[in-house]
């Protein structure tokens, strides 16, 4: 076992003395060290002070370190799921699977996020035109086990240009289906993700289509597009309008046409799959779904959620007051061949009339939960607590309520909130707080927190238990229904991709050290560091140069000598206007309210060379040098050590001269004159040439002389 640490490890004298040590540094006109000296004297009493203070720090209890991170707004995070996705596979018809169906991968249940169509069609065909319509690849099966790595539409896209989608089998018409795209960039470039696909402008302008007849193509339904124009791996949703059409070899296809791109890196495919869905590692014990009701309650309900076709299900109604009314009879019809619910309700069977209706609430259990679905019933004491017969809860699925009896089974609930700690809470407000590792709810004591009455029914209306890094599973491993579904044949299910994000609920320590990180990171523009790390960690962009500028404005003319107030630009390469829109949303609710950004593309400065040289070589040696000047000159690529020039960087001579001496066809440099063409440089009596903080340099013209021996 590892000690604990010890904070207070240093004595007072080690303080003093190490105080002492850093005079000569931080000061070096102190030179006198005596205790007689009124600064050392100022310095024991800090050093006193700073003993107590590490003393008092290693003693405090876990509940004060707790109020303290409170203060800086931290707590620790609660247990957070894994994540995957799976491939489900079938051959016989098309499926809806409703959302929540568990899978086992061991002894870890996995259920499905959302509500998905299986189709009996494979993507067996991938195919990539250019924007003359010229065929550049076309790629037959087996796709699955390929790793295809080519650019979505070649590696420099231009609108025209067409990923064909080829199936085998039509696909369904008028239902909500997806393809997950697995997308990568170039080996050198790092994308930041995308988490808000909302908030982000498209670097491309895409049309998804589908073929409807000989070399006619119709506009596909597209929806939800995790993949932000194919630049990110995500799923894709879409409906098929119409009957789809195969073309002259059987193909059914659909395509995505380039209309405009305006891409800082091409995006390249790795693999596209349909019939994949996202799972998360929980196993959801009770659910419930409320509907708002504006005209009545519904003559029937349709719930397509795998809890509510194979759990225990009852309802609820919210009347006016805001508070609910149940378990209220109804009809129910558990249609397991289409895997949904339908619900019956009569309105003479509810006691409230119609218009004092404001919701309904459908609460599902699983059979074998359903002896702990109440943890138990109110005693009228303070500081009650009740155990839920489940650990590894997920703190962000639970919710809790409370009812008071009516009457004939009947009971009337109000919706309790979790809190983290009873500080804020009022004697009437109806507050918890939960103990989500060790499965317990507790209440408060009448003074923060109401008390649950005497006899009042406690029970939760939805729970999930989650088991944190133990669901990062490795693929192949979630492969099981835990319930089979009613089919001719069993369906296959496997994850091709490692489980990951799951994450255990964290430590106090974490929590400190998590703070400790936080407040490195930058998260307000102040400095031109900020800028220039914000704008470069823009989510979906791949920005290779970054360069903020003080109190300069496009356009400025004889800066810096001339400044522009309140005033920042940000050159950033590689630019165009998606990319200034995106670092401009981003920038825009961090900076300086003052401050106007002006987001530019670095102006290209020309540097002609004027070079003599002696060789040996018999070779084409002016091509090879003027070759290797261009690839000097290169913004990206170039420099001595080939890894490109910053935004604003000048050009030594000596450097230059470096370059050219040291490659292998030349021998000696006999002349070397250098000159750049462009607004705002300056160059001075050794040839070394500045040029403005927003300029980039790029080859110019070549004069070259040649001697042999």
């Amino acid at each position: 076992m590892l000690p604990e640490p010890v904070l207070d490890n240093q004595s007072y004298q080690e303080i003093l003395d190490q105080a002492k040590k850093s005079i000569s540094r931080i000061m070096p006109l102190w030179t006198d060290h005596n205790a007689h000296d009124p600064g050392i004297t100022l310095l024991e009493l800090f050093s006193w002070l700073k003993e107590m203070q590490q003393y008092h720090l290693d003693q405090i209890s876990d509940a004060s370190r707790m109020k303290f991170l409170k203060l800086l707004g931290i707590s620790p995070e609660p247990v957070r799921p894994a994540r995957a996705y799976v491939v489900f596979s079938q051959e016989d018809q098309n499926i809806r699977m409703p959302a929540g169906v568990k899978l086992s991968s061991h002894h870890l249940v996995f259920e499905t996020a959302e509500a998905h169509t299986l189709t009996r069609a494979r993507v067996s065909r991938l195919r990539r035109t250019d924007a003359g319509g010229r065929t550049q690849f076309d790629i037959a099966p087996p796709l699955e086990d390929r790793d295809l790595a080519w650019p979505v539409f070649g590696d420099d896209p231009q609108p025209g240009a067409c990923l064909y989608i080829g199936f085998q089998l039509p696909l369904p018409v008028k239902t909500g289906l997806s393809l997950f795209f697995e997308l990568t960039s170039p080996a050198d470039i790092q994308r930041n993700p995308v988490t808000d696909p909302l908030s982000f402008v498209p670097l491309d302008t895409l049309a998804w289509e589908y073929l409807s007849g000989p070399d006619r193509f119709l506009p596909l339904d597209a929806g939800r597009d995790e993949t932000c124009g194919l630049i990110q791996s995500g799923q894709l949703y879409f409906q098929v309008p119409d009957r789809m059409q195969r073309d002259s070899e059987g193909i059914y296809w659909i395509r995505c046409v380039l209309k405009a791109a305006c891409f800082d890196a091409p995006p390249y495919l790795r693999q596209v799959r349909n019939n994949m869905v996202p799972v998360l590692q929980q196993n959801t014990l009770v659910s419930n779904r409320t509907v708002r009701l504006k005209e009545g309650l519904p003559a029937r309900l349709t719930l397509n959620h795998w809890m509510a076709v194979n759990g225990r299900t009852q309802i609820q109604v919210q009347g006016r007051n805001g508070k609910w009314l149940g378990p209220l009879p109804c009809g129910l019809n558990q249609d397991l061949a289409k895997q949904r619910l339908v619900l019956t309700v009569n309105p003479d069977e509810i006691p409230l009339a119609s218009d004092q209706i404001q919701g309904l609430r459908v609460i599902s259990c699983l059979p074998e939960f359903e002896p702990a679905f109440r943890p138990g019933a109110g005693t009228g004491l303070p500081l009650q607590s009740f155990s839920l017969s489940a650990a590894s809860i997920k703190e962000e699925n639970f919710q809790l309520q409370i009812g008071s009896p009516l009457g004939g089974g009947q009971f009337e609930f109000e919706d309790w909130a979790p809190v983290a700690d009873w500080d804020a809470s009022s004697p009437s407000d109806l507050h918890y707080v939960l103990d989500s590792v060790q499965g317990q709810i507790h209440f408060g004591d009448g003074i923060h927190g109401r008390i649950p009455p005497k006899d009042a029914l406690i029970q939760t209306i939805s729970m999930a238990t989650c088991h944190g890094k133990e669901g990062n599973v490795k693929n192949g491993e979630i492969n099981l229904l835990v319930k089979s579904l009613p089919l001719p044949k069993p369906i296959q299910v496997y994850n091709p991709a490692h489980a990951a994000g799951g994450q255990d609920p964290e430590s106090l320590e974490g929590a400190f050290l998590r703070y400790r990180r936080e407040a490195l990171h930058t998260d307000r523009a102040i400095t031109m560091a900020d800028y220039e790390s914000l704008a470069r960690t823009t989510p979906g962009l791949a920005l290779r140069r970054v360069k903020a500028i003080p109190l300069y404005r496009p356009g400025l003319l004889n800066y810096p000598e001339n400044k522009a107030p309140n005033c920042l630009s940000i050159a950033v390469l590689p630019y165009n206007q998606a990319i200034a829109a995106n670092i401009s949303r981003r920038l825009d609710h961090r900076r300086l309210i003052t401050t106007q950004i002006h987001i530019i593309e670095p102006e290209y400065l020309s540097f002609d060379v004027h070079l003599e040289i002696f060789t040996h070589s018999f070779a084409s040696v002016d091509t090879l040098v003027k070759n290797a000047l261009t690839r000097f000159f290169d913004p990206m690529a170039g420099g001595a050590h080939g890894q490109g020039w910053q935004i604003g960087q000048g050009l030594e001579y000596e450097e230059v001269f470096r370059f050219v001496s040291g490659l292998e066809w030349v021998d000696q440099v006999l002349l070397l004159a250098l000159h750049c063409r462009g607004n705002g440089m300056t160059q001075n009596a050794q040839g070394d040439i500045r040029v403005p903080p927003y300029a980039l340099p790029r080859a110019g013209q070549y004069k070259l002389d040649v001697r042999r021996a």
